[in-house]
Order: C-alpha cells, then structure tokens, then sequence
C-alpha cells in the first residue's frame, strides 16, 4: 500500500529530516504509531513483553488513540497501574492464571510502572 503524503507531511518530513532531531508529527488524521514514540517510550513496550505478550500488544495498539506521546504515556501508566492493583482480574480476563506464574508477572509490572514512570519524568526533547 503506498501512503499519499499532503503537503504539510512533505513539509514536516523535510523539517524532521534537516532538523535531525525527534520530534514527533503526524498526517492529517494525526493517529500516532509505535514508529513516532520516543525510544525510551518504545522501551516501555519492551517492558511489558516480561509480563506477558498481550500486553505488550495492548500497549503498542494503545498509541493510534492518543496523539501525542505525554497523553500514551500518561494512559498506558494509569492502565498498568489498573493491572498492579488487579491482578488477578487482568489474568482472568486473558485466561492467562494457569500459564503465568503470579509472582513473576507482579514483579515485571512493577518494573514496568517504574519504567513508565522514569520515562515521564524526562522531558520529551531528551528522551
């Protein structure tokens, strides 16, 4: 599928391209993806591959309802935080109790929580 580029997208990528930096832009219906996170945002993703596999999905898949990356960041916290206080809740729903050990699975997502939380703290020019 080829993408047809408006002119303001042609602008944007010759300014993303001359400035060299990251700075995130979006096409006119301005729907984020994974390619416009920041690394260390991207890393959060990485992150919760430990927990489990479906959320690393559900927190890649997250990022087409937010346009900007301080808004995923801020929604995929306050999810994650939903599942640390949750647990059990969040396996059932997935049928994932009798294949993921609790204990393990509650320490991946408290290092995720900090991962997410350490990369909000860090302003979005320096990520």
């Amino acid at each position: 599928m080829v993408a047809l580029l408006g002119v303001h997208d042609v602008l944007a990528l010759i300014n993303y391209k001359i400035a060299g930096s990251y700075t995130v832009f979006f096409s006119e219906d301005n729907i984020m993806d994974t390619d416009d996170l920041s690394e260390l945002a991207y890393e959060c993703i990485i992150y919760a591959n430990e927990a489990t596999d479906i959320l690393k999905t559900e927190l890649g898949a997250e990022c087409s309802k937010h346009t900007n990356e301080d808004d995923y960041l801020k929604a995929i916290e306050s999810y994650v935080a939903a599942i640390k206080d949750e647990p059990d809740e969040y396996l059932e729903n997935w049928c994932l109790e009798e294949d993921v050990d609790k204990k393990q699975f509650l320490i991946s997502i408290d290092l995720l929580l900090k991962k997410i939380e350490k990369t909000i703290n860090i302003a979005r020019a320096e990520r």
